[in-house]
Parts: structure tokens; C-alpha cells; sequence
């Protein structure tokens, strides 16, 4: 009972610096701004190479002071991750072709050697490259690029290291 005053004292104190609205507001519906992307619809940033049943792509984005500078770095990286996806390709048909039941020459370390040394040396000057620069108002262009090869193209070239029919016709039925 000697401590019933202080309780109600310590209640009237916490109740009189209560707000007087309610603590859970409804959250107002924002409508988001679409922010036009200057990128092209073909670039994704998490991807670097794709291929599909006709053509290997490699995508890149660079961005510099200088648009020559921007546009030379995005067609190099383009250039070069066309060549990772060939590789990639190139790599699951030797893995394919080790697995089946006559495949003991593709496990071997010389055709490894030859098939990457054949990939590392293709010629890529002739695949297609589609550059699109952006200028941002901080003064740096950004240039998206887009190097393209088709299958056949980088099939015909393995084809004059390799001269292995047999994996050049695997390859392209995949």
C-alpha cells in the first residue's frame, strides 16, 4: 500500500507523454518513377556471354571521359567474353563427348591444350559488333557493346585447328 501513490504517480507521468495519435500510421502508397535506362534491351548487367542455337554473344559496358576510350574498352571486353562463351560451349562438348563410351581421346591433356590454345587463337575481328554510347550529364560516356558470332562461324574456324569432325559436329548440336 506505501507504494500504491508512486505507482499511479509513475502511470499519470508516462500516460501524459503519450502522443496522442496512433503509433501505426498506414504506409502511403508511393508511385514509382520509371528511370529510363540508357542501356539496350539486349544488355543485362549480370550477364557477360549467352549463346543460343545459332549465334554466341558477348556484352560489355565501359565508360570513360573520352567516347574513343569507352567505345575501344566495350568492344575489347565484348570481344573477349565472346570468346568465354565459345570456350564455355567448346568445353561442355568435350566434357560430353569424354563421358560417352569411345571419349578417351578427348580426356586427354593434349587435346585440352590444343582445344584451348585453338579457342584463344581464334580470329574474332569478323563477329559483329554493335556499340551504343550514352553520354551522362557528369561528363562520361558509357558504350554498351554487343560482339556476335554465329555458331557456324566459330565452328569453321575450330575446324581448321582441330580437324576433328567429330567434335565440330557436337558442337553445333548442342
Amino acid at each position: 500500500m506505501k507504494y500504491f501513490p508512486g505507482f499511479i504517480l509513475v502511470f499519470t507521468v508516462l500516460s501524459a507523454c503519450s502522443p496522442t495519435e496512433n503509433l501505426i500510421e498506414e504506409a502511403e502508397q508511393e508511385i514509382a518513377e520509371e528511370i529510363a535506362s540508357p542501356a539496350p534491351p539486349w544488355y543485362r548487367a549480370t550477364v557477360q556471354s549467352s549463346a543460343d542455337s545459332l549465334t554466341f554473344h558477348g556484352y560489355s559496358m565501359a565508360s570513360a571521359y573520352d567516347s574513343e576510350n569507352a567505345d575501344a574498352l566495350a568492344r575489347d571486353t565484348a570481344t573477349n567474353n565472346l570468346r568465354f562463351e565459345i570456350d564455355r560451349l567448346a568445353e561442355e562438348t568435350r566434357r560430353n563427348l569424354a563421358d560417352s563410351s569411345d571419349g578417351t581421346e578427348y580426356m586427354t591433356p593434349s587435346f585440352m591444350i590444343q582445344l584451348r590454345n585453338a579457342i584463344r587463337y581464334m580470329d574474332l575481328s569478323g563477329s559483329e559488333i554493335e556499340l551504343q554510347t550514352d553520354y551522362s550529364d557528369e561528363g562520361i560516356y558509357y558504350t554498351y557493346a554487343r560482339a556476335t558470332m554465329t555458331m557456324e562461324t566459330a565452328a569453321q574456324q575450330l575446324a581448321v585447328i582441330l580437324n576433328d569432325p567429330g567434335f565440330i559436329n557436337q558442337m553445333l548440336s548442342q
